[in-house]
């Protein structure tokens, strides 16, 4: 896909490049991969965390603790997210907005925290729900996968056109019914990213068994920031004034440093 003279693959890497200290800090999140994996109920391969909600025979203490440890964990990852958003969309818009971004960056936050905490809940309640009503874990675990990929561009909303949580998730189905090109590239792309860590993993482990730890290091550190990079840049090219800034800056590269 070629937007004006520049490719998406070139806006992209571009992107990684020049907000690659950005990109690997979501490797900070390894952190509490480790402290996950103090408890019974989750298990970590493939680069993905994998947790088990029978909180039933588990403690009080430990239900509070892993509780308490997945607020901060995605406080953590909303703060990383609505960074790398902002980065992403301060450059393709070609707009200084350092002072207004400083001031908006704390409701940007706080709205995506409390998106993810209430998917979160959501997934919770479902699996509740399914073990009550004896709904087999492979139905339940299809119907959230289904729930996550129609909210793909929820993020990009809640941060680039600064939409409540309610009305990002409408923009997200209307660019997803009228994008639906770019919104099934980025799902057969994270498709294919995600199927190559069980291979890295299972390389790594044929020289030591270290492979876990390497693939969930690439899912935080690479993965993830280049889907949310695409995203982004699928997200704002909707609009012609960034097709025409990429377009202007590769042409005439100097236009960059004398924007106000």
């Amino acid at each position: 896909m070629v937007r004006g003279e520049f490719s998406l693959v070139e806006q992209v890497h571009r992107q990684y490049r020049e907000n690659l200290k950005l990109s690997l800090s979501f490797a900070i999140l390894l952190v509490f991969v480790f402290f996950f994996l103090r408890f019974g109920n989750m298990a970590l391969f493939n680069g993905t965390l994998f947790f088990d909600y029978s909180f039933f025979p588990l403690s009080w203490e430990v239900v509070l603790a892993e509780v308490l440890a997945g607020l901060v964990f995605l406080a953590m990852y909303s703060i990383l997210l609505t960074l790398l958003i902002l980065a992403v969309r301060n450059d393709l818009s070609h707009i200084k907005v350092r002072y207004y971004l400083r001031e908006m960056v704390q409701k940007f936050f706080l709205t995506m925290f409390m998106y993810f905490v209430l998917l979160s809940s959501l997934f919770i309640l479902l699996v509740i729900l399914g073990n009550m009503f004896h709904v087999p874990i492979l139905w339940l675990n299809a119907l959230m996968l289904l729930v996550s990929i129609s909210l793909v561009f929820v993020p990009q909303s809640l941060v680039i056109d600064e939409k409540p949580i309610r009305e990002a998730v409408q923009t997200n189905w209307y660019v997803i019914r009228n994008h639906f090109f770019e919104y099934l590239l980025v799902l057969v792309l994270g498709t294919v990213l995600v199927g190559l860590l069980p291979l890295v993993e299972a390389f790594i482990d044929s020289f030591v068994y270290a492979g876990r730890y390497v693939s969930v290091l690439l899912m935080f550190g690479f993965v993830v920031p280049f889907l949310e990079i695409l995203k982004t840049i699928l997200y704002m090219n909707r609009f012609e004034l960034v097709r025409g800034h990429e377009y202007a800056k590769r042409k005439h590269a100097g236009l960059r440093g004398f924007s106000k």
